[in-house]
C-alpha cells in the first residue's frame, strides 16, 4: 500500500471521527438546528478564507480540523431538525464500517490492474458503494442510518482526491483539499434536506410560472 494512500487513509479516519465528536456534543446543548447550520457555514467560511490567506504556504494540517467542526455542526443540525439524537455507538459503528471500507478500496488499489485504471475503479467503487446505502436506507428506515451517507461523502472526497497526482513535496495537499469538499458537500446536503429542496431551487434560475387555465 502506497505512503500516500495511508496518508489519505489516517486523514480521513481522524476528520471523521472528529466531526462525529463535533456532533454528538453539538447536539448535547439542544439548539435550534439553525443555529447550528449557520455556525457551520460560518466556521466553513472562515475556513475557506485562512485557505486563501495562506495559500501561498504549505497546506496547514489543521485546516481539516476546522472543516471537522463545520461538517460535525451541520450533522448536529440535521438531527435537530427531526428531533434524533444518533446513539454513541451506532455512530461509531457507522464511522468504523467507513473507515474499514476505504483501507478496503486501498488494499484493492494495491492490485496492478486496479493502480493503472484508478479513475474507472474508484468509480465503481463509489457507485457501489452508494447502492449500497441506498439500499440499506430504504430497507431499514432509519433516518441513523442517514449518517451512513454523510459519511460517504466523505469517503468520496477522499477518494476523488487521491486519483490526483500526489505531491512529494506537499504530501497533505490534496487530503486537506478533500476535508474542504467533504464539509461542503455536508452542509449543502444538511441544507437540502432541512429546506426541503429551496437550496436547490435557490441556485436554479428562475423558472417561468404556469397558469392554470380554466375551463
Amino acid at each position: 500500500m502506497k505512503k500516500s494512500f495511508l496518508i489519505h487513509f489516517f486523514a480521513l479516519a481522524g476528520v471523521m471521527a472528529v466531526s462525529l465528536v463535533i456532533m454528538h456534543l453539538a447536539l448535547l446543548l439542544n439548539c435550534n438546528k439553525w443555529v447550528f447550520i449557520v455556525a457551520a457555514i460560518g466556521v466553513e467560511i472562515i475556513s475557506v478564507t485562512l485557505l486563501i490567506v495562506l495559500r501561498k504556504r504549505k497546506p496547514q494540517i489543521w485546516l481539516p480540523l476546522i472543516n471537522a467542526l463545520a461538517s460535525g455542526l451541520a450533522l448536529a443540525g440535521f438531527y435537530s431538525h427531526f428531533g434524533l439524537t444518533p446513539v454513541i455507538w451506532q455512530s461509531f459503528a457507522i464511522y468504523g464500517a467507513a473507515v474499514a471500507l476505504y483501507f478496503l478500496y486501498g488494499v484493492f488499489l494495491a492490485v496492478p490492474v486496479a493502480d493503472r485504471h484508478q479513475n474507472f475503479t474508484v468509480i465503481i467503487f463509489l457507485l457501489i458503494t452508494a447502492a449500497a446505502i441506498i439500499v440499506g436506507g430504504i430497507l431499514t428506515k432509519n433516518m441513523v442510518f442517514a449518517l451512513s451517507a454523510f459519511m460517504w461523502l466523505y469517503v468520496a472526497s477522499y477518494s476523488l482526491s487521491y486519483i490526483f497526482p500526489q505531491e512529494r513535496d506537499h504530501p497533505l495537499k490534496y487530503p486537506v483539499y478533500a476535508s474542504f469538499a467533504a464539509a461542503a458537500l455536508i452542509i449543502f446536503a444538511v441544507l437540502v434536506v432541512v429546506t426541503e429542496g429551496d437550496a436547490i431551487n435557490g441556485l436554479a434560475p428562475d423558472a417561468p410560472s404556469r397558469k392554470k387555465k380554466n375551463k
